[in-house]
């Protein structure tokens, strides 16, 4: 049975994740590395300040634009983070994306990856707010 390209869009979609857990799983001090729990990939560290990264890892072939300002799975992942953020205070969030595509750099997704969000956070948690 052949794949259609849906399925074989998928399947890469997997496959980029059991790469990132790989990745993971060849540096030192890590404890575990799960696939599809409470995210995409999630990393639990041992002797870390942050404790676990949450790691939602996209991959696109397809002629739409996966990251635009429109997307809502991408909002989906943002309002999961937030909510875990609640819930734990020693947490890092990443965002993969492989794509064969170009992003505007107007866009939300492509300001983002220019900052260091995770900096930001810790900040924000341990400066006193007005």
């Amino acid at each position: 049975m052949a794949l259609g390209k849906p399925a074989s869009g998928t399947i890469l979609g997997y496959l980029y994740q059991f790469e990132r857990a790989l990745f993971w799983l060849s540096i030192k001090d890590i404890d575990f590395v799960s696939l599809e729990t409470e995210d995409d990939v999630v990393v639990a560290l041992e002797n870390n300040p942050i404790s676990k990264i949450f790691e939602q890892d996209k991959h696109s072939i397809s002629a739409s634009n996966p990251f635009s300002d429109k997307n809502v799975n991408l909002w989906k992942t943002f309002e999961i983070w937030c909510n875990l953020e609640k819930i734990n205070q020693h947490t890092s969030f990443r965002l993969l994306y492989s794509s064969n595509k170009k992003y505007d750099s107007k866009s939300f997704i492509y300001k983002l990856a220019k900052r260091n969000v995770d900096k930001w956070i810790y900040w924000s948690k341990v400066t006193p707010q007005n």
